[in-house]
């Protein structure tokens, strides 16, 4: 009888993506209004730079970016308005 070897979580299974999109909206939920947050080109990684156009852009994992972009948003906030 020849079987299907089980797939390893994520293989094939679409779940990373999904993961990563999730992450990406949520982060993009909470500080899209002061960072344009993007996609990165390496699987799993994205990119944000402040809308105020002060700093350099800041790549990593939706985690990583989450806490890199506090850090900065502390260090010195983003005006929260409207983009034009």
């Amino acid at each position: 009888m020849d079987e299907a070897a089980p797939q390893a979580a994520g293989e094939g299974s679409g779940e990373p993506r999904v993961t990563f999109r999730r992450q990406l909206f949520d982060l993009r939920q909470s500080w899209g209004s002061a960072y344009a947050i993007v996609a990165g080109d390496e699987p799993g990684t994205a990119w944000a730079a402040r809308r105020d156009g002060l700093g350099d852009a800041i790549q990593g994992t939706p985690a990583e970016l989450t806490e890199k972009i506090a850090a900065d948003y502390h260090r010195q906030p983003v005006p929260r308005e409207v983009a034009p």
